[in-house]
């Protein structure tokens, strides 16, 4: 099964910027995640979930790592 967190920068146009919209992919049958960061978000499925805060997602991941959790991107495949 897979979770999807989102939290969308609303804030980038006063920065004068672009968006920094944090995502983070959970695969809970495999114990990882996957935490990457988007200028576009232009789709929403009834199954992700919008926070508020990017700090939640942040917390998040510091639970995940608690509970035996691995990021995707620190597996070595070779």
């Amino acid at each position: 099964m897979e979770l999807h967190l989102y939290y969308l920068d609303r804030k980038w146009t006063k920065r004068g910027d672009c968006a920094h919209n944090y995502n983070l992919v959970v695969d809970l049958d495999n114990k990882t995640y996957k935490i990457y960061v988007s200028p576009f978000y232009e789709y929403e499925r009834s199954n992700d979930i919008e926070v508020k805060r990017k700090s939640d997602i942040i917390d998040y991941i510091e639970y995940l790592k608690e509970n035996g959790f691995v990021d995707t991107d620190e597996i070595y495949c070779g």
